[in-house]
């Protein structure tokens, strides 16, 4: 039998020789292929998902706590949401008591109060986004877009403030990335935490193509 193939294989041109050689090159180069592709390639793609998924961190940071039902449905709803792309962490702190008829001096003890309660719970090298009713009015795409941004230049963790019913101390606004204007309408204060949240949520989709907000 081996004088056999070994006269086959002296038969053969010079010709046939290449293509036989080159035949059984694609052959083990395809085999490798689909057993790199199986057993490495697939299992790495999926942890780097994983960790992208759960690499960014965001904080919000609010006054006052909530108390309505629907407004506390309404953020567990979210927060369920946005776990899919983020690691949320909420923390409310009390508001001050504030009398109806106040001073310009007085808002501004309230405001640095709250704005000391507030200082220790934002994490450090964390990006600081500000609601504030004279920040940069965006579209929910310009949101989307600026976050992106933010992620691209290598940022992974925000902090975004929500001051009290009187706005935030100008001490916070001066640490601030970016001041950010919800709206050019008024809503109720409380309200605030969601519409933010609703944001948060269209912002994500949007950056990863997704139906949600057309």
């Amino acid at each position: 039998m081996e004088w056999e193939i070994w006269g086959l294989w002296e038969g053969c041109s010079e010709l046939g020789l290449c293509v036989f050689l080159l035949l059984l090159y694609v052959g083990i180069y395809i085999s490798i292929r689909r057993i790199f592709i199986k057993h490495i390639c697939i299992p790495t793609i999926n942890i780097s998902l994983k960790k992208e998924k759960s690499h960014m961190k965001i904080r919000i940071v609010a006054i006052g706590k909530l108390k309505e039902k629907y407004l506390k449905d309404a953020i567990n709803e979210y927060s369920k949401r946005l776990s899919r792309f983020v690691q949320l962490d909420i923390v409310e702190l009390p508001d001050e008591k504030t009398p109806e008829k106040i001073s310009f001096k007085e808002q501004q003890i309230v405001l640095k109060k709250e704005a000391d309660k507030m200082s220790p719970k934002i994490p450090s090298n964390s990006t600081l986004i500000l609601m504030d009713v004279q920040g940069k009015a965006m579209t929910s795409e310009d949101f989307a877009k600026t976050l992106e941004n933010y992620t691209i230049s290598g940022k992974s963790s925000f902090c975004i403030i929500i001051g009290g019913s009187l706005g935030i101390h100008d001490s916070l606004k001066q640490r601030a990335d970016l001041l950010l204007s919800m709206s050019n309408m008024t809503f109720p204060h409380q309200l605030a935490r969601v519409i933010l949240l609703e944001q948060l949520y269209r912002a994500f989709k949007i950056m990863n193509n997704e139906t949600y907000h057309k």
